[in-house]
């Protein structure tokens, strides 16, 4: 095998399929990276969950001379390859196919690396596709993703649920105190593709790499146990989350909500910021709507206590007000923009924040 890439393309690829391989103790395999030379460099990794793919398709990063493949130190390789400059070229011989010979224009290394046959095979049961716009897919995916749980024990509420309903298909996450819904419109006939849980890693990865460019499309493969998501240059293969995710929508409340507010997402997001700078390791805001404004204030027996105000609202009628975690609200928050509305009935109830398709629930906190 033999080619020649840029260092830095190169450094982007490892830096990107590094996000799948576990920190953790491993087999050797699962802590190394496959490169394979065929029609153009490919790059991949997995931890035996998922399996993400990423091509170098620009022939001006990228050049095969012969093809082959190399299974690599992971995390090695991405040293060496972060400190060259401009290309770099990686081969291996038939009288060493074990030893990677890399040169740049100051360096060369010969690095260790296992048989590619070490490397292992994932298998898909895909049995259904249906394709997505990139960019709103990824918006959607950010704003229900802070949701998720982090509890293992809860381990089907640790993803993102997938449901395809009518002409649409559903986002929802939630972790037991909040919940977080979004939704993409889809030609009819969505309905016949089946529900899934996506794990929380391969939801990172779409976040982090999926193009927010509305032009280009994601193609979904879903089946029984595994899903993969395909868009240009990249591909990650996911085992998904065995289990039946919970009826979130007996979490949704109706419209009848007492008070309903009306502001930007930067200003409530600015006023709970500065609310939150006083809270210790059990943070709680009071957030009250009173006078045609809104208040955040906070009582910190360590620290002190802070009150901030604004009149940047359209709020009918009032007053109410709610004791929850200011963290929550502030992580869905950084993935909104322009005008939001929220609900409140009273201290007791979920408070309710909505801009367009999404929606999230947020549990009130009981103050003693």
């Amino acid at each position: 095998m033999k080619i020649r890439i840029e260092s830095k393309a190169l450094h982007g690829i490892l830096k990107s399929v590094a996000q799948v391989i576990d920190k953790g103790p491993s087999l050797p395999a699962l802590r190394c990276v496959l490169i394979e030379a065929d029609q153009h460099v490919r790059v991949q990794a997995t931890n035996l969950e998922q399996h993400y793919a990423l091509d170098s398709l620009d022939p001006d990063d990228s050049l095969v001379s012969s093809k082959g493949a190399l299974l690599l130190p992971a995390k090695k390789l991405t040293e060496i390859v972060s400190l060259q400059d401009g290309p770099i070229e990686i081969s291996s011989t038939a009288s060493k196919p074990q030893v990677a010979s890399i040169k740049s224009d100051q360096a060369e290394y010969e690095l260790h690396s296992l048989s590619p046959d070490e490397y292992p095979p994932h298998t898909a049961d895909k049995t259904k596709t249906y394709k997505l716009p990139a960019g709103p897919f990824k918006a959607a995916l950010r704003r229900v993703a802070p949701a998720m749980s982090t509890d293992a024990t809860r381990y089907v509420l640790c993803g993102v649920y997938f449901q395809a309903h009518k002409n649409k298909i559903l986002f929802a996450a939630t972790d037991g105190r909040r919940l977080c819904v979004d939704s993409l419109p889809y030609e009819p006939g969505a309905h016949q593709f089946g529900n899934c849980i996506v794990p929380a890693k391969a939801v990172h990865v779409l976040t982090k790499h999926l193009p927010t460019d509305t032009e280009d499309a994601v193609v979904i493969q879903v089946g029984n146990k595994s899903a993969i998501f395909t868009w240009t240059g990249h591909q990650l293969h996911t085992r998904l989350v065995e289990g039946n995710y919970p009826n979130y929508e007996q979490a949704l409340p109706d419209n009848s909500a007492d008070v309903k507010v009306k502001m930007d997402a930067d200003v409530l997001k600015c006023v709970l910021c500065k609310a939150a700078a006083m809270c210790s390791d059990n943070p709680a805001v009071k957030l009250q709507i009173a006078d045609g404004g809104l208040t955040a204030s906070t009582n910190v027996p360590d620290y002190g206590t802070a009150s901030v105000h604004t009149k940047d609202i359209t709020a009918q009628p009032g007053p109410v007000a709610v004791d929850f975690n200011p963290s929550y609200m502030i992580e869905l928050l950084a993935n909104l923009t322009g005008d939001l509305e929220f609900h409140f009935r009273d201290e007791l109830s979920p408070l309710v924040l909505k801009q367009k398709r999404f929606t999230a629930v947020l549990m009130p906190l009981r103050m003693g």
